[in-house]
């Protein structure tokens, strides 16, 4: 299944890690088939979004990984 944000269902879903069984926070995009996902970078340091300044916009990162799109309460 692949989810963005914008959808309408996105919000009762969850993404999770398979490999620790955790939610994984901030995901603006998600498919389990392909393992791809997108979300917002946070800076360690002020646990703000980083921002790229020159395009003014917050900066996004795709990760692959052994994910799963889980409903909220199941």
């Amino acid at each position: 299944m692949h989810l963005k944000v914008e959808d309408n269902e996105s919000y009762k879903y969850d993404v999770i890690d398979v490999n620790t069984g955790k939610k994984i926070p901030r995901v603006q995009e998600a498919d389990d088939e392909t393992g791809e996902f997108t979300l917002f970078l946070i800076d360690s340091n002020t646990n703000e979004l980083i921002i790229d300044k020159e395009k003014d916009e917050v900066v996004l990162f795709k990760f692959k990984g052994n994910i799963k799109l889980v409903k909220k309460g199941e």
